[in-house]
């Protein structure tokens, strides 16, 4: 019984990575515009029949570029003007959200995953640049 609490216990630690790297600091783009996708650290453990619990990691397209969040984490991806699709998806789910990119124009998109069946669901909303430095300040760069 103990034996069975103790590697449960440890399989949670082990999905607890969070990222790690540099904290949030604005980034200047001379040609074109800056979308910072960041995931706030709000951890969700999901359990899934094969893999146990698990925190998995947001997997994020903005043009031609992408990165990995781990809660915690944030990108800056630079684009040039004109209309921009930002994307994640999953095994189930998928979200896409179209920025019209301004040139020298900073935006701030907060992505999320949540519970599904078999993998989870990816969110990600464009929040006002007034709201998300609170919100990215706690993130370190990925």
């Amino acid at each position: 019984m103990k034996r069975g609490f103790a590697l449960i216990i440890g399989a949670i630690l082990a999905g607890c990575a969070s990222a790690q790297g540099p904290a949030f600091a604005p980034k200047k783009s001379l040609l074109g515009s800056v979308i910072y996708v960041y995931r706030p650290d709000n951890t969700v453990l999901i359990t899934y029949p094969l893999e146990g619990v698990v925190n998995v990691p947001m997997l994020v397209v903005c043009g031609n570029d992408s990165a990995s969040l781990d809660p915690g984490g944030y990108h800056a991806f630079t684009v040039g003007p004109g209309v921009t699709s930002c994307s994640s998806l999953s095994a189930e789910s998928s979200a896409v959200l179209r920025i019209s990119a301004e040139e020298g124009k900073s935006y701030f998109v907060k992505g999320s995953l949540g519970p599904g069946f078999y993998a989870p669901h990816p969110q990600l909303k464009l929040v006002s640049t007034d709201a998300a430095p609170t919100g990215i300040q706690q993130c370190a760069l990925e």
